[in-house]
């Protein structure tokens, strides 16, 4: 922890009198913010095309590893603001990706939706133990996403 660490945990040390939390919590809190679990990814690529041209690629990504239970909760009363992140607009962008990759055969559906099934249940293994309010929005998502699928499964036959 470097010195600014300590001049914040001594200010929330002042404010304690009159707040709710213990000095327990307020710790904690401090920690957390430090131990954040980051990784970073890196690749590099040099490919030389049969015309003799070199392309050069770098990627790098960089972020968390994976949220704690203890940080999610703390966003257990997160509205979303403009909206972007609700289940009806995840799903809406998810159901519009899918329909970019359709080409109206069931076949391509199938294909589709089981990639999305993956997709999702990657995800929560990727975001472990996660809590209740989460795993509604999670849930709802992917009803939304189910129910979009089924809607274009009507129109394969409608069309038929």
């Amino acid at each position: 922890m470097n010195v600014s660490g300590i001049g914040v945990i001594q200010a929330q040390l002042l404010q304690q009198k009159s707040s709710q939390d213990p000095l327990e919590q307020i710790l904690l809190n401090q920690i957390a913010s430090y131990e954040t679990p980051y990784e970073k990814e890196s690749i590099h690529l040099e490919i030389e095309l049969k015309d003799g041209t070199k392309v050069s690629i770098d990627y790098v990504r960089e972020g968390m590893k994976k949220k704690t239970f203890y940080e999610l909760e703390r966003y257990g009363d997160y509205t979303y603001g403009n909206n972007l992140f609700s289940p009806e607009n995840t799903a809406k962008r998810i159901l519009d990706f899918a329909r970019s990759l359709w080409d109206g055969s069931e076949e391509k559906l199938d294909v589709l939706s089981d990639a999305i099934d993956k997709g999702i249940a990657e995800a929560r293994k990727v975001l472990g133990s996660i809590p209740g309010w989460l795993d509604t929005i999670i849930s709802k998502t992917e009803d939304l996403v189910h129910k979009g699928i089924e809607n274009m499964r009507w129109e394969i036959k409608a069309t038929a």
